[in-house]
């Protein structure tokens, strides 16, 4: 056995070309996806470094040599950027024009604005090494990085803007962690329990609880921001019937309303929204996943499979389904910020119990 690579980064899809006597691969070392080559002797041990082989795409996939010595490849473009529109909650429109957050080949997902929309918190994904948690300004500008950890995903800004939660399976089982938003302070908020693993981080609108999912159980829970490694200080029942059910990340969703007095969730085929004032909740039937919840009784719902955005009214479960603007495709992720605003004291804490 000979090993034909020697470096940190990772190879795969190997082809011989037809003489035998060079191997070309695909290799993630320089950052992105690229395709590379090394010559070998008749011995099939490497003659000097491997070295790249420019071709016209940023990210090449599934290299096959032919007989003939040609060289043919999957031009597998995985770019995605981050993209900002207005909304208009009252009228249930989405307008333009688009304006860019990030530009490029990379693959950038889960954005979240903040709650003014200054800044946007995403994550870079895909095969390279820079993945993790990143943030920018709403022009794109001062962009930065703040972790590098490819298991950091659904980052979400404190409503002063001063730090990011954001759920990582770092350190075992996942949880939800915190870090300041110029990349320091890096702590767990979760407790360290194998049994249990939280997801989808949401801050209340006054920055002192997140709102988080819980498995197994499929309970939305309540922490204290400022409590590390703390218990959640409230648990959420789930709806008869539904705590066996998984939610996929791209509808697993939680909104806050604007006072802080309530939280909207989904449980399968179900909106639940609960009423952290009154200890109570409600249910409706829902299809798709929840944009967010702005200052008002609208919730917005993407029905992304339709190609429409739904305004529901929490006061009368009224629905006012809105077809997609033109720029938007079918496999957008839309979410919507929210009025920082200055929050009432009274909701600041709100404690109650699900009888």
């Amino acid at each position: 056995m000979t090993r034909i690579t020697d470096n940190d980064s990772d190879s795969w899809s190997p082809t011989w070309s037809p003489d035998g006597q060079t191997l070309y691969f695909i290799t993630n070392r320089t950052g992105g996806i690229g395709l590379w080559r090394t010559r070998l002797d008749v011995q099939a041990q490497p003659l000097g470094a491997a070295e790249a082989v420019p071709v016209p795409t940023a990210f090449v996939a599934f290299p096959r040599a032919g007989a003939t010595g040609d060289l043919v490849y999957a031009d597998a473009n995985a770019r995605r950027n981050i993209e900002l529109l207005s909304f208009d909650a009252q009228r249930g429109t989405v307008t333009g024009p688009l304006r860019q957050v990030t530009n490029g080949t990379d693959f950038w997902m889960m954005p979240r604005p903040s709650p003014r929309g200054e800044w946007v918190t995403f994550v870079r994904a895909g095969l390279t090494k820079d993945q993790g948690v990143f943030t920018a300004h709403r022009d794109g500008s001062q962009l930065r990085r703040l972790t590098d950890n490819a298991g950091d995903h659904e980052p979400d800004i404190s409503p002063d803007k001063q730090r990011i939660a954001f759920d990582s399976t770092r350190g075992g089982a996942a949880g939800i962690w915190l870090i300041d938003a110029d990349g320091g302070n890096l702590q767990r908020l979760t407790p360290s329990d194998a049994t249990a693993a939280w997801t989808n981080p949401r801050w209340s609108p006054d920055g002192r609880m997140i709102a988080a999912r819980q498995q197994p159980g499929n309970r939305v829970v309540v922490f204290d921001a400022n409590r590390p490694s703390a218990a959640p200080s409230l648990i959420l029942p789930v709806p008869e019937g539904l705590e066996m059910s998984s939610m996929p990340l791209s509808v697993a969703r939680l909104a806050w309303s604007s006072d802080g007095r309530q939280l909207a969730a989904r449980f399968g085929t179900l909106l639940v929204i609960y009423s952290l004032e009154h200890g109570t909740y409600r249910t409706t039937p829902m299809r798709g996943g929840i944009v967010g919840w702005p200052p008002g009784p609208f919730l917005v719902i993407d029905r992304w499979v339709e190609r429409r955005l739904a305004v529901l009214d929490t006061r009368t479960w009224e629905t006012r389904e809105v077809p997609y603007a033109p720029h938007l495709m079918r496999d957008d992720r839309l979410m919507l910020s929210a009025d920082g605003g200055s929050w009432p004291s009274s909701a600041a804490r709100i404690t109650p119990t699900f009888g």
